[in-house]
């Protein structure tokens, strides 16, 4: 996801699990993910191409969505978030000239 979007350049705070020493789809990385931003699983955010990981961080409580590429990103998250379409704007990575 990150290499696709970039989505941590849009929101204040990105989480990689493998970087913290615990693994998904293990709860501890969830609840380790939340415990480092300071919020509960239902104010967060999981986005990951794994419905196996998708599925565990939605059984912790953390609103989820399978990526399944970056245009398809933006309508979920919008739902999610309750904005307008326009509201989320993020490039393509690796979509167009160098």
């Amino acid at each position: 996801v990150e290499e696709a979007v970039g989505l941590s350049e849009y929101v204040p705070w990105a989480f990689v699990s493998g970087e913290q020493g615990v693994r998904k789809p293990s709860a501890e990385a969830y609840r380790a993910a939340c415990a480092a931003v300071g919020r509960g699983a239902e104010d967060v955010i999981f986005v990951d191409d794994s419905a196996t990981n998708v599925a565990a961080a939605e059984s912790f409580g953390i609103p989820s969505i399978r990526f399944r590429g970056a245009e398809a990103l933006r309508p979920q998250l919008r739902r999610l978030l309750n904005l307008p379409l326009e509201d989320i704007q993020f490039s393509v990575r690796g979509s167009g000239p160098p």
